[in-house]
Formats: C-alpha cells, sequence, structure tokens
C-alpha cells in the first residue's frame, strides 16, 4: 500500500533515470553529407581542405566525414590532376550510409586504401569507370549497389553475415575477389552483365533481368530463381545449387 511519501519519491526517481540517460547514454549521430572536390590535392579522404559539407561547394569546407556519412565523388569540378585517384586512409574509422560517384569524375575513379563498409554503394551513368581495389563490405539489412557506369572491385565484396544485396545494373559489375552473402540473398536487376569471381557463397539467388554469371565455384543454399540470363562456370570448383526454377535461361559449362 502507498504511503504519503510514495509520491515525491517516485517523482526523485524518474528525474534520476531522465538525468543519468541525458548523461550516460549516447546520441545517435546524424548522417551528414560530403562532397569531394580535392582541393587539398592529397587525394587522401582524411585530408579536410578535400571536402565539402554543401552541394555548390560554396561553403562548408574544412571537415572531414565520419561515421554514418554519405560521400560524393564527382560532384563538383575538378581542381587537381589527381582528382579520380582516391586514397581512402580514414574510412577504416567506421561505416558509412553511403558512397557515390558522380559523372563529373571521367574518365573515372581509383580508388585505393582501406576497406570500405556502406549501406549503399552508387556509380552513375557518366562517370566512367569505377575500380575499387580494397574490400567492400555492406552492413545495411537490404543494401542497394547501383550502377549507371562500370564497377570492377578487386577487394572481397561481403555482406558482414546480415545484408541482403539487390544489384540494379545498367553498367557493368565485376566481383573479382569474391561474393560472401552467407545467410543474405543477392538480386540482380537492370539491364547490364554482373560478374562474379572469386568464389561466392549466398542464400537465395534472385535474377529479375540481364545478365548475372558466375566465373568460379559457387554455393546457393536457398532458392534460385531466374527469369533472365543466368551462367554458371566453374574451371576450378564446383557449383552448389539446392533450388532452381524460372523461365530464364541458365547453362553451366566446365566443372559447373
Amino acid at each position: 500500500m502507498a504511503t504519503k511519501n510514495s509520491r515525491p519519491r517516485l517523482g526523485f526517481l524518474i528525474a534520476a533515470a531522465f538525468a543519468l540517460s541525458a548523461t550516460v547514454l549516447p546520441n545517435k549521430a546524424k548522417a551528414a553529407d560530403f562532397f569531394y572536390d580535392n582541393q587539398g590535392g592529397s587525394g587522401m579522404t582524411s585530408d579536410v581542405n578535400n571536402w565539402y559539407t554543401d552541394a555548390t561547394f560554396g561553403t562548408g569546407l574544412g571537415a572531414a566525414p565520419g561515421v554514418a556519412d554519405n560521400l560524393y565523388f564527382g560532384y563538383g569540378p575538378a581542381t587537381s590532376g589527381n582528382n579520380n585517384s582516391i586514397f581512402n586512409d580514414n574510412f577504416f574509422a567506421g561505416s558509412y550510409s553511403g558512397v557515390n560517384f558522380g559523372s563529373m569524375g571521367v574518365p573515372g575513379y581509383l580508388v585505393f586504401g582501406n576497406p570500405l563498409v556502406v549501406g549503399s554503394f552508387t556509380a552513375e551513368a557518366g562517370a566512367g569507370t569505377v575500380t575499387l581495389f580494397s574490400d567492400l563490405t555492406f552492413n545495411a539489412t537490404n543494401s542497394q549497389l547501383t550502377t549507371g557506369a562500370s564497377l570492377n572491385v578487386f577487394g572481397a565484396v561481403a555482406g558482414g553475415g546480415v545484408a541482403n544485396l539487390t544489384v540494379a545494373a545498367d553498367g557493368n559489375v565485376t566481383f573479382l575477389g569474391g561474393l560472401d552473402l552467407t545467410g543474405a540473398n543477392l538480386i540482380k536487376n537492370g539491364a547490364a552483365t554482373m560478374n562474379v569471381g572469386g568464389g561466392t557463397a549466398v542464400a537465395d539467388i534472385t535474377v529479375n533481368t540481364g545478365t548475372l554469371n558466375f566465373n568460379d565455384a559457387a554455393t546457393s543454399t536457398g532458392a534460385v530463381t531466374n527469369t533472365a540470363n543466368l551462367n554458371f562456370t566453374a574451371p576450378a570448383g564446383t557449383i552448389t545449387l539446392a533450388s532452381l526454377a524460372g523461365a530464364g535461361t541458365t547453362s553451366f559449362s566446365s566443372n559447373a
């Protein structure tokens, strides 16, 4: 049974709980947009003089991106000869909401350095060829890879054990270092061709449009559904599928 002192004590406990949450619990960082124009001339992402937080490149110079931010390359004027050669020296700090390459980076981009961890990756039409030499990990539950330009990834591509990956390929996509979506699904959209080499581990595979080629050993533990073009070759490995359905064209060659 409550006593006459219960209400003041209850009010004190509630106030104390709010005070504790304000001082102990961290606030979730709000994502910001950062636009790269290489004014620092170094090609390094940690160089604060390479970035604007203003899409018009009028203000906001002098800060480098942090965790959960969106990065934009090729959305402003090139200001030096190495504008399209990027060394991602500060990407080790954490994951980014999105990495985007725009059309003002012709004839393309060469990206070196630490691995990228992203929720989405975009190479717009007119961006030339984007070549990534480091690993690429997707960490959103439903991650997106969108290409209007060509994309080549020499490092390993993974889903971190959680990410389903939808590839909207209107520019050709080539993974040379393997694809590990163990426990997650791959969806192929877009009219262009996606090539996967270096081995694949995935649950479901869905090919809605275009062409998907697996050029090395591949294992799918879920449903494979093809309504477009799906090709398996395994000159140095085997193809293991749990099921295969759909009215598309599916071919097997070499050891597949």
